[in-house]
């Protein structure tokens, strides 16, 4: 069996694709294999296999084919693990499926995980913002993204090309996450339900870092060239108070609605790929009565507040990235007197 894991953004992929790089002898106990294939580079090793869409849409898809079936040819193992978040671009499936070995292409299951639109649109846009890959404002970032929330077409690809029973749909909660958490949960997918020697990073891989964060790293990307995946490896090794939230972004009202939108998808998927569940998604927290949990103003202070002082104590742990004369001072000259001068405003909605 080869599982393909097309790794939508924000549910967990870089959890899942750490831990299956850092477990091959656990994985070959249970008779699988995080291939090599389409992860190789010249100093190391991927995590990943993103590689392997630029290979395909760019027509060298027969060589990674090669390469597949050499390792496969090899391998004493039983199944085999592919796992990229570019594998949800539109066009890999049928590639993907065209230079498999006939036989393998009926032994495929694609491993899918949906996150609930309003959190996900949530999640990408606070990533855009960290990395300042984007100058959009939210409800703008909604507008751009409102009709690729659920990879509807993505899942169709891959239903065409390898069948509708190839589709394994896992939803992206917490109460259907075998316990709770996609680790867990993409491992049994795999079959394995015993993980007492399974070696796990030392740093959490998935903080839901609140928005005035992001901002904050997206400032310190944007003036003084760092990096956000380094930002964000040095705030989760420091675990700087006050820097975690999540539904921040949009208020309660307009997370009704962005739901609302897609609650058709939401149930033909269902139906679907789904029969056995009752619903997709748990909308206890959209209901009516249920409080709005967006922060008041006084909280968004507090939250830029915090998230100054974090960035201002993780600096020194990106000198080894860049070191310009003094780190504290450079990003200083952008925010005197206030580290809220740039780019912040409490009054305004930030869905506005």
């Amino acid at each position: 069996m080869l599982y393909i894991h097309i790794g939508t953004q924000k549910t967990g992929s870089s959890s899942i694709q750490h831990v299956l790089n850092m477990n091959a002898p656990f994985l070959e106990k249970h008779s699988l294999r995080y291939l090599h294939a389409g992860r190789q580079k010249p100093a190391d090793m991927r995590i990943h296999h993103n590689p392997v869409a630029a290979m395909l849409l760019s027509g060298d898809g027969a060589r990674f084919g090669r390469e597949l079936h050499r390792e496969l040819a090899r391998s004493r193992c039983r199944d085999a693990i592919l796992s990229g978040e570019l594998l949800s671009q539109p066009g890999v499936a049928t590639r993907l499926h065209d230079i498999l070995p006939e036989p393998l292409q009926d032994q495929t299951r694609i491993v899918v995980y949906l996150r609930r639109p309003d959190l996900y649109v949530e999640s990408l846009f606070k990533q855009r913002v960290k990395a300042d890959a984007t100058t959009s404002t939210a409800r703008q970032f909604l507008r751009q993204h409102h009709a690729r929330l659920l990879h509807s077409q993505i899942i169709d690809e891959y239903a065409d090309s390898f069948g509708e029973q190839s589709i394994i749909l896992r939803p992206y909660d917490p109460c259907h996450l075998l316990n709770g958490n996609a680790v867990d949960d993409f491992l049994n997918v795999l079959g394995i339900t015993e993980t007492a020697d399974l070696i796990t990073p030392a740093e959490p891989a998935n903080t839901s870092f609140s928005l005035a964060f992001s901002q904050m790293s997206g400032l310190a990307v944007r003036q003084l060239q760092l990096t956000a995946p380094a930002i964000t490896s040095a705030a989760q090794k420091l675990a700087p108070a006050g820097i975690s939230r999540s539904r921040d972004v949009y208020h309660l009202d307009r997370r009704r609605w962005i739901v609302s939108q897609h609650a058709d998808q939401i149930e033909a998927l269902r139906r679907r790929f789904r029969p056995d569940l009752e619903a997709l998604f748990d909308l206890s927290d959209l209901s009516e009565g249920a409080k709005d949990p967006f922060p008041t103003e006084k909280e968004q202070i507090k939250l830029m507040r915090d998230a100054s002082a974090a960035i201002f104590r993780i600096l020194p742990y990106l000198q080894e990235e860049r070191k310009p004369p003094s780190l504290r001072r450079a990003i200083s000259q952008y925010l005197p007197g206030s580290p809220f001068r740039h780019g912040f405003a409490f009054r305004r909605r930030p869905d506005a």
